[in-house]
């Protein structure tokens, strides 16, 4: 296999950003894919930084990488593994940093981010740029390339991304910089093996734990077995989405300039446009409000989900003129209303702060342990003990979430609205805000009624009377109302 495309490739990232290997972190795990990009790091410096001889020996010009310990593996596995990426360092003049977490820490953070992936994600990040920062580099390039991009397709696809999402990761996203998105994995670890350079490999990358692990060893085969030239086809689709995402931006932009944050959006512009650019309007605006919230209002990188902004467009379908104050929404602290014929968002004043119940919203993509609200958890796991939601009756991401009004269920005649079950329950008036709701992007699975001593109730779906459940999925949940746990 012709090895020269690794190094190609990191080449061509550095003269389209004008940058040298000296102003580049590499995010350092030790694993086959980080360690040729470092190495062909090491390859290029010579060549891509064209210094005088005493400013090639002198500190500036080194290379820098950061490993970090996210304190979730065996302590005897991360010795080894730092032992690897320190001896990697001295072996060719890399100025290593490492930084840890504390253990515990992530599973604590994996409460409020809904999984442990997003909570390891949401500090390996962090802690990168603060490294970057501090040494004042321009990038942070990580090793991820083709196979992992088609995953992120594959999981964004069934996580029900849009047009964005679909598109997988990007070459450039700020300060993250990805140059080998276009190489497959056995070019990397065969460019190891050149250079007589060991694998070392992260035991939880073979287990399946874990959302991506899940889908790398068991639906990624066989999509290749099906389509093999699956990898081609999702590149075409990327290209064909962010053509098709870039014109419809270029349209919301129009619709609600950024400028245009304290203005909102006119109600008759919304009204004239498509649904896919009021949609992207509606977004743009969230996201400026969001980001003007106090700090620590929002988990980091949160943003507004799509079920919140196509309930506020079947609202604003059916709103009169807009001129007397109609409320859309009320969502993590932000505030979304109509009025003098715009769409407007803004800081909840009212609910923030204040000590009032505001509601929860917890997604979950995977089982795991989520924190719901401040004090409240829910352990989410696959069972086979007969008990609980059939694995088969819904789709992959679920959200937790309170009643809302109007809100109903499928049963054996048609559509049942919840407030007409929960008191056919007996479930007491004062009592029905705190029983929980289960939807997918179909809409409502559950409505969770055991939290007040009442059995559940499920979505109704003829087609599976018939068939055997492969299997259920089980929910534990604590301090959802009072400070008892309650299975299902």
């Amino acid at each position: 296999m012709n090895n020269r495309p690794v190094v190609t490739a990191l080449e061509e990232f550095l003269k389209l950003h004008a940058c040298s290997a000296s102003q580049l972190l590499v995010a350092f795990s030790g694993g086959p894919d980080s360690t040729a990009l470092l190495r062909a790091l090491v390859e290029l410096r010579p060549t891509v930084e064209l210094r005088s001889t005493v400013e090639q020996n002198s500190t500036a010009e080194r290379l820098h990488a950061c490993w970090i310990d996210h304190g979730i593996r065996p302590a005897d596995e991360l010795a080894a593994e730092e032992a690897f990426v320190r001896d990697f360092a001295r072996r060719f003049g890399v100025t290593l940093h490492v930084r840890r977490a504390e253990r515990g820490s992530l599973e604590a953070l994996a409460a409020d981010l809904g999984s442990i992936e997003a909570a390891a994600r949401h500090f390996r990040y962090a802690a990168l740029r603060a490294v970057k920062v501090a040494q004042g580099l321009r990038y942070i390039l990580t090793g991820h390339h083709a196979d992992d991009q088609w995953e992120t397709q594959v999981m964004r696809f069934f996580s029900g991304s849009g047009s964005a999402g679909l598109q997988g990761m990007r070459e450039e996203y700020g300060d993250i910089g990805r140059p080998f998105l276009a190489l497959r994995r056995a070019q990397l670890e065969s460019y190891l093996g050149e250079h007589a350079l060991p694998l070392n490999h992260d035991s939880t990358n073979a287990q399946s734990d874990y959302l991506r692990n899940k889908l790398r060893h068991e639906l990624m085969p066989v999509i290749a077995s099906v389509f093999p030239g699956y990898g081609t086809s999702l590149n075409a689709l990327a290209q064909k989405l962010h053509d098709d995402d870039q014109a419809l931006a270029g349209y919301a932009a129009e619709l609600y300039p950024e400028q245009g944050a304290r203005r909102g959006i006119a109600l008759s512009h919304y009204r004239a446009a498509p649904r896919a650019v009021g949609q992207r309007a509606l977004f743009a605006m969230a996201d400026a409000a969001l980001r003007a919230l106090p700090g620590g209002a929002v988990s980091p990188g949160q943003r507004v989900p799509w079920r919140l902004i196509a309930d506020i467009d079947r609202k604003l379908e059916r709103a009169a003129d807009g001129r007397s104050r109609l409320e859309l929404a009320r969502w993590r602290g932000l505030l979304f209303f109509l009025e003098e014929g715009r769409i407007c968002a803004e800081h909840d004043a009212e609910r923030v702060g204040s000590g009032e119940p505001t509601g929860y919203c917890a997604v979950m993509d995977a089982p795991g342990t989520f924190r719901i609200g401040k004090a409240a958890f829910c352990t989410v796991y696959y069972s086979d003990d007969g008990t609980g939601l059939r694995l088969d009756a819904f789709s992959w991401p679920l959200v937790l979430r309170t009643r809302k009004p109007g809100d109903r269920i499928r049963n054996a005649v048609g559509w049942k609205v919840l407030d007409k079950l929960l008191a056919e329950l007996g479930i007491a008036l004062g009592a029905r805000d705190r029983v929980p709701v289960l939807e997918d992007c179909s809409g409502i699975v559950a409505l969770l009624a055991s939290t007040q001593g009442c059995r559940d109730l499920y979505r109704y779906n003829a087609d599976l009377i018939t068939r055997a459940p492969p299997g259920y999925l089980g929910i534990d949940m604590k301090g959802i109302a009072e400070d008892y746990a309650t299975r299902r």
